[in-house]
């Protein structure tokens, strides 16, 4: 028997039919590039179809129809009865990537039609690229989508940091000024030794006045006495100076803003000598100079005051809220600090409460966040 002549590799015979190509040839390369960039077009138009709200894979193929009526009616010498031209999101879209899906169509016919590649194998290759194309691309887009998302997690919790880093700094220059204002313990302080007994009482406190330690507790309950009484002249403060800045129109804001400025600064003046009236009523300055000073501080210590506990606070992502504890409460070292150990910590509760705690309260210790920690003086319970 004579020996059937052997078939080139990558050619297939149909049955009385000449032989097709079933794989590329060298010289075609620029063919098959031409679909990998066609495919590459069309993922991203696929991409942007998809993105729009209510979209769905079949408005693409319903401009590609529309995109096939056009041409048929253009064969037979009608006018079609669509502007396409005129298409608005997303059908502009969706034409846009049928468009690229009929460039494709046209090429995979270049192929068996002038190239001599079998017409099954030419679309099936086509499918092939354009699937691993798309997919690549879907790929590189939710990976370039997840690095953004951590990029701007990353920003927003350094920014989250960088406000709780100022929050904190803020909080302790406040602490300062009030232990520079209240004055106590210092040389030419005057207490008001009965005026002070009674406020020890309202606060619950066990110390006597006098006694060895009176100050040191008086000077701790005043501290949280000045912040209450900012704290309850505030909510006026603040709904005066909103109503202000909301009044005027614009051709007046020059003049409006220095009205409210000078507003707030008197409203908060208010506050302040109500602060140092209240103060006065424990402590006497007897220097006049340091008595002008205190002035110019209890306006510091008020703006600070109502900027830290009713602005700040609720520019925090997470809002935390602040705490005074009462006298007779245990000592808890997580949520308090003071002249204690670790071990003595369950012998002892609180005495006075200076500044209070300022965190994120939860149930239990992974859902606290302390920000700073309640200025306390510790005493023994009661047996």
């Amino acid at each position: 028997m004579p020996k059937q002549k052997a078939r080139r590799k990558g050619y297939r015979k149909k049955k009385g039919k000449e032989i097709k190509k079933v794989a590329w040839a060298e010289e075609d390369e620029p063919y098959r590039q031409a679909l990998i960039e066609n495919a590459k077009a069309y993922a991203k138009a696929e991409h942007v179809v998809l993105s729009a709200k209510g979209t769905v894979i079949c408005d693409i193929q319903y401009g590609l129809s529309l995109l096939m009526e056009q041409d048929r009616e253009k064969e037979r010498g009608v006018s079609h009865k669509y502007e396409l031209s005129l298409a608005e999101t997303p059908l502009k879209e969706s034409l846009d990537a049928a468009r690229i899906l009929k460039e494709r169509t046209d090429l995979v016919a270049v192929l068996f039609r002038e190239l001599d590649y079998d017409d099954n194998w030419a679309l099936l290759e086509s499918c092939r690229i354009l699937d691993e194309v798309v997919e690549e691309y879907e790929k590189s887009v939710e990976k370039s989508i997840s690095e953004e998302r951590e990029k701007l997690k990353n920003q927003f919790e350094t920014l989250v940091k960088k406000n709780e880093k100022i929050l904190i700094s803020d909080i302790e220059e406040l602490q300062e000024m009030l232990n520079d204002f209240l004055m106590v313990q210092r040389t030419g302080c005057k207490i008001n030794k009965q005026n002070a007994a009674s406020l020890l009482k309202i606060y619950k406190c066990q110390t006597k006045y006098p006694s060895i330690k009176a100050n040191f507790v008086l000077e701790t309950v005043l501290q949280q006495h000045a912040i209450i009484t900012i704290l309850e002249d505030a909510p006026g403060t603040i709904n005066s100076t909103l109503k202000s800045d909301r009044e005027g129109e614009n051709d007046i804001i020059p003049t409006k803003n220095r009205q409210n400025a000078l507003g707030k600064y008197l409203l908060i003046k208010k506050t302040a000598n109500k602060l140092l009236n209240e103060m006065n009523k424990y402590r006497k300055i007897v220097d006049e100079e340091t008595r002008n000073d205190l002035r110019d501080q209890s306006i510091q210590i008020t703006y600070k005051v109502i900027d830290i506990f009713y602005i700040r606070l609720k520019t925090q992502v997470l809002e935390p809220t602040y705490q005074f504890f009462q006298a007779g409460r245990d000592v808890d070292a997580r949520l308090m600090q003071g002249a204690f150990s670790e071990q003595e910590v369950k012998h002892l509760e609180v005495e006075a409460c200076g500044f209070p705690c300022i965190a994120l309260f939860g149930n239990d210790d992974s859902n606290q966040r302390v920000y700073t920690k309640a200025k306390v003086i510790a005493r023994p319970k009661k047996e």
